[in-house]
Parts: C-alpha cells; sequence; structure tokens
C-alpha cells in the first residue's frame, strides 16, 4: 500500500505523525523501521535504559514499552476495522499503562524482542489486506479513521519517539556517561 491517507481519512491531530513517514509501501516502511529501530537499541546498557532526562518523563526503557504498547493498540483497532467491526475507541491513560508496565524491570533484550515480534505482526496483517480493506473507517479517539490512516500513525509515532530519544537521550553527555 503506497497511497498516503488522505486528511480527510484522520483527525488532524495525528497529522503530526503522518507528516513525518516518507512516501513508499507503507508495510516496508514499518518493516524496515524494526531493523532500524533495533539497530539503533541493541547498543543501549541496562543501565542506559533506565536513564531519563527529566524526573517528570519516561526512560528509554519506558519509551521503548510505550511504542510497543501502542502498537499492540493501535494494530488491534486497526485489525477490527478491517475486518468490519464497529470500533468506538476513547484512548488510554499511558501514564497508567507505563506504571503497570515495569518495563524498568525487563531487560533491555525482552524490549527489544517483544517490539520486534509486535511490529512483526503488524507488517504480516497489513500485506494480508486487500484495498477494500484499508479503506474502511472506523472511529478513535471521537474521530473517523482508516485503516491506511493507523498504518501510517503507527509508523510516525515510532520515528517522533525516536526522534525524541535521538535528540534528549542518546545525544545527552548524561546519558553517555
Amino acid at each position: 500500500m503506497e497511497k498516503r491517507p488522505e486528511r480527510n481519512e484522520y483527525d488532524p491531530f495525528f497529522a503530526r505523525y503522518i507528516d513525518l513517514v516518507p512516501n513508499g509501501n507503507i508495510a516496508d516502511i514499518l518493516e524496515k523501521q524494526i531493523a532500524d529501530t533495533t539497530n539503533r537499541l541493541n547498543d543501549i546498557s541496562e543501565q542506559q535504559g533506565v536513564y531519563k532526562y527529566a524526573n517528570d518523563k519516561w526512560t528509554v526503557k519506558e519509551v521503548i514499552g510505550h511504542l510497543t504498547d501502542g502498537e499492540r493498540l493501535l494494530g488491534q483497532i486497526l485489525f477490527q476495522i478491517a475486518r468490519g467491526e464497529e470500533v468506538d475507541f476513547q484512548g488510554v491513560n499511558w501514564s497508567i499503562y507505563i506504571q503497570l508496565g515495569d518495563f524498568n524491570n525487563q531487560s533491555m533484550q525482552m524490549l527489544i524482542d517483544q517490539y520486534r515480534a509486535v511490529r512483526s505482526s503488524t507488517v504480516a496483517l497489513l500485506r494480508s489486506f486487500n484495498e477494500e480493506a484499508w479503506g474502511r473507517k472506523g472511529t478513535a479517539i471521537q474521530s473517523d479513521i482508516t485503516v491506511r490512516a493507523l498504518a501510517w500513525i503507527l509508523a510516525g509515532h515510532e520515528l517522533h519517539h525516536r526522534n525524541i530519544l535521538e535528540k534528549f537521550y542518546f545525544s545527552t553527555t548524561d546519558f553517555q556517561g
């Protein structure tokens, strides 16, 4: 699926994610992100994994957990809409997900493996869709959204958080020790 979602396929809030994604086949882009993200995270030590640049921010491990939880959640919504189910997703409290996910007590390798498995599952699902499935609409966070837009949001959401990791975590002297 190479067609970018049109602005009427999602709430304007999600443009901040979709606009980060380059043109191309979205399943290929999502699959390439697996390698790009895991390659960047593979060299992060356990100590670096619990680094956060401010008291009210997430650790590196929590960001990875958030990416995986977000993929699980949006992937489920994407799946339900693609299968024609009426969905009316209202949102989640990410602070609770982070707290109860207990990501800082999981190894970097476990978090990376979970991310890789969940993303691979999403890519396999997307590759199975016909043209009709891509255009199906549901409701998420009080706005209409298509399967196509959800796939692009997943890619952009990851890019958004990778950009934050690069800017506020990986490039700081505190992170590098």
